[in-house]
């Protein structure tokens, strides 16, 4: 009997050991969020936001997709009431991404549709390759997100471009991603996991003190109107200055 691959695969392949890479391991399936993979990768983050070492984390998928959403034949199946902890498994889980203490880095190579936008939309940085693809296809089948989209891709890309995604399904090349913000960059000769690697190698000699402060306070800051936000950071360089 052919042994079953693991949903998930938790890497350390550079020298610096504060970098992880956790990697969705189902590229036939192109990295779909099955109930399973999604209590997979809740446990995975838990772990590693624990983790005293890590300091920044790569996310990413094999095969031709980063997440191809949720698994479509699993979610008809659902009943009402599953369907609701569906939606709050797949949410929590993008909250303990977004607060997570370490930098989390999607590496987007390929597809990255639904429920794996939104997923790439809880990290702090998206780098993709030339070749990635960007979408919310559930208007074709009458669905919109429930894991957090519907909030995290006006604030990233404006309120009338995510609009306009959610509502026509229409597909983004890295280009197009690229100008209306929805990824920092994206590789021309590389994979976009190659470019993520190399980022992280930049950004972790920082050090994981100040990768944490610094982002959470952006997204303290980013949270609040502009004269809340100016008092926390006077009171922030307040703080340091002192020491």
């Amino acid at each position: 009997m052919t042994p079953i691959e693991p949903n998930l695969l938790v890497s350390q392949p550079t020298n610096d050991e504060r970098i992880f890479v956790v990697t969705l391991n189902r590229a036939a399936l192109r990295n779909t969020l099955s109930i399973e993979t999604l209590k997979e990768l809740t446990k995975t983050f838990n772990q590693l936001s624990q983790n005293n070492i890590a300091t920044l984390i790569v996310l990413r998928g094999l095969g031709e997709a980063f997440a191809a959403g949720a698994n479509i034949k699993e979610l008809l199946a659902l009943t009402p009431h599953i369907a609701v902890d569906f939606s709050l498994l797949g949410g929590n889980l993008f909250r303990t991404i977004c607060n997570a203490p370490q930098l989390v880095i999607a590496a987007i190579d390929g597809y990255c549709m639904g429920g794996g936008l939104d997923l790439a939309l809880s990290c702090d940085l998206r780098y993709a390759s030339k070749q990635a693809i960007f979408a919310h296809p559930g208007a074709n089948i009458g669905i919109i997100t429930g894991f957090g989209g519907t909030y995290r891709l006006p604030k990233l890309i404006g309120m009338q471009k995510a609009t306009e995604l959610f509502a026509t399904a229409d597909r983004i090349n890295a280009l197009q991603a690229l100008d209306c913000g929805l990824i920092q960059d994206f590789a021309d000769n590389s994979t976009a996991y190659e470019l993520a690697l190399e980022k992280a190698l930049v950004m972790v000699k920082l050090g994981k003190d100040h990768i944490s402060k610094v982002k959470k306070l952006t997204r303290l800051a980013s949270d609040l109107k502009e004269p809340q936000a100016n008092l926390l950071l006077n009171r922030y360089h307040k703080l340091i200055s002192s020491k």
